[in-house]
């Protein structure tokens, strides 16, 4: 008990370091605890909590982007407010990295070394998230406020070399210290092993992702492949888990699952064209039916207004009565889907109907949700969304995962190497590790009877033949081809995550099939985000960008618009 309570309080902290500043460093607040007063514990899960609420938060944003997620905003240049980004910017800067700069000097006082290495891993992780949704960003003179109270942006090659030497500080302390851990590791429960190959997987993922600029990055890469010192087994994956900080875990439960399990309903919207790619080449039959689609999302409804023969209905799906826009093609799912599968297009902007009980919410991975065994048509009461369903959101976000490695390792086959056979085999790993992982989330929906996991057994396309029919859209065309599906299931694969879809995206172009923006002409797609507004009005040395055009230093390809292909 007492350690729940000491893991309770740090919810706490959370909210008391975040109060509002107009400065990159803390100030001196009466609601914080002081140097004195913090302990090494208490600092390291205030870095390990507010780590995984970053992390979540950035993959879902990313993820809309590129149809992951949904997006809301007709236009990309203000679909994303610089005040969007002004809190966590505040948790990278004056809360993880501030807790970090006085837990360092106790930790090493207190030969507490495992506690900094695997915060210098988060924090690693952090900057090379930050660079790649923002661009250059300040580090050498940030945390700094006396000598620095203006920190410039240092070069985003700069801040990737630092995240590097702090993958190998952090490393180093890992093998450096004999008192023993964190009491609450929330992403390995004291597994140093597992911390070590995350490390090296997070440099996998920042040699992958300066492929095009730096001509060292597959040497290096392949270096880590051949050690065999990363992230293979899905054992091993690296994952922030929700529900378990607090006496009650519905009170630290995924946040999308906080979204969508309400007295209301569901509050989000889901992609329209991630959930139509999985519905497979029959969207009526189920048959070609993605494994994980009744996993990753919840159906309400058995039928969408707008569909095949189903009459439309303003009230709840304004679209369902209009005509797709002309720019979209006739394979471009638009407005209502098969089956029940009720999301938004992206873009979609408009206001939010009585639809909370209708629309389709998230399922059992990876938000600890419920799993989607067509209750509308199976359970007289039709159990829908609510309070305390499922899993009550003991759940992950996904970081890096054994089988995202698998699409690292395939892009670099059919990118740089040009093997399409190899790269195929690769990400047949990644599909089957992925199947697997999302299929052993079916046991924390504890609300599902025997009866309800039969049924989606008994309808659930088994993964050899989901992998043959991948396989044939695969060969049945050329490169483009190859490179769309192996673009299209990593963005399947990490769902909960859309970081690395959104840097895939920028990196290849592809896929070159992703569904339009709802508007014609949305503007240049989004190579990096306006600065948070606080940080823009607030620094001297940072100047707000003219667009979101601006590409960061790992993107040399051509210029926005114009690539990537879809808008």
């Amino acid at each position: 008990m007492k350690t729940l309570f000491k893991i309770f309080s740090i919810a706490l902290v959370g909210l008391l370091m975040s109060c509002e500043t107009t400065e990159l460093s803390l100030r001196d607040n009466p609601n914080q605890v002081s140097p004195s007063q913090a302990e090494v514990e208490f600092l390291y899960n205030s870095v390990q909590t507010n780590f995984g609420g970053f992390v979540q938060s950035l993959g879902s944003t990313s993820g809309e982007v590129v149809r992951v997620n949904y997006m809301f905003g007709r236009s990309y240049q203000n679909a994303y407010s610089p005040q969007a980004f002004d809190f966590r910017w505040r948790q990278a800067y004056q809360i993880m990295f501030s807790d970090m700069d006085v837990m360092n000097p106790k930790a090493i006082e207190e030969e507490k070394f495992i506690h900094m290495g695997q915060a210098q891993i988060m924090k690693a992780y952090t900057l090379v998230t930050l660079v790649d949704m923002f661009g250059d960003i300040p580090f050498s003179q940030a945390g700094q406020p006396v000598e620095f109270p203006n920190p410039i942006a240092d070069s985003g090659a700069d801040v990737y070399a630092a995240a590097l030497d702090l993958l190998d500080q952090g490393l180093s302390n890992l093998s450096g210290s004999s008192a023993p851990g964190p009491v609450a590791d929330l992403l390995y429960g004291g597994d140093l092993n597992a911390w070590k190959k995350a490390a090296n997987s997070i440099k996998l993922k920042v040699y992958l992702q300066t492929r095009l600029t730096n001509g060292s990055a597959i040497s290096n890469f392949n270096s880590i492949i051949s050690s065999g010192n990363y992230i293979q087994n899905s054992s091993e994956d690296f994952q922030f888990n929700w529900g378990n900080q607090l006496v009650d875990p519905g009170a630290s439960a995924h946040p999308a699952y906080l979204g969508d399990y309400t007295e209301s309903g569901a509050g989000n919207y889901q992609s329209n064209y991630l959930m139509n790619h999985m519905l497979g080449d029959d969207k009526d039959d189920g048959t070609d039916d993605d494994p994980r689609i009744r996993y990753y999302f919840f159906r309400q409804s058995g039928e969408t207004p707008g569909y095949g023969d189903n009459d439309g209905n303003q009230q709840v799906l304004a679209c369902s009565e209009q005509s797709a826009p002309g720019h979209y093609s006739a394979e471009d799912a638009y407005c209502a889907l098969a089956n029940g599968y009720w999301g938004r297009d992206h873009g979609n902007a408009e206001g939010i109907p009585p639809d909370g009980f209708s629309k389709t919410a998230v399922a059992v991975y990876p938000a600890a949700g419920r799993a989607d065994a067509d209750f509308f048509d199976r359970d007289s009461g039709n159990r829908k969304v609510g309070v305390g369903l499922g899993g009550v959101g003991q759940g992950i976000t996904p970081i890096i995962l054994a089988s995202t490695i698998d699409f690292y390792k395939a892009e670099i086959a059919l990118f740089e190497n040009g093997n399409a056979n190899t790269a195929f085999n690769l990400m047949e790993d990644g599909i089957t590790k992925s199947i697997i992982k999302v299929k052993s989330f079916l046991s924390r929906d504890t609300t599902l009877s025997s009866d309800d996991t039969d049924f989606i057994a008994a309808n659930t396309q088994t993964t050899t033949s989901f992998i043959s029919s991948v396989e044939s859209e695969y060969n049945g065309g050329g490169d483009d081809t190859k490179k769309n599906v192996l673009g299209n299931q990593l963005f399947v694969n990490v769902f909960g995550n859309g970081l690395d879809a959104y840097a895939f995206y920028r990196r290849t172009g592809f896929p070159k099939n992703l569904q339009p923006n709802i508007e014609a002409n949305p503007g240049a797609f989004i190579r990096s985000f306006l600065y948070p507004a606080n940080e823009a009005n607030n620094n001297a040395n940072i100047n707000q960008k003219p667009d979101v055009k601006q590409q960061v230093f790992w993107d040399n390809n051509p210029a926005s618009p114009g690539f990537p292909s879809a808008n």
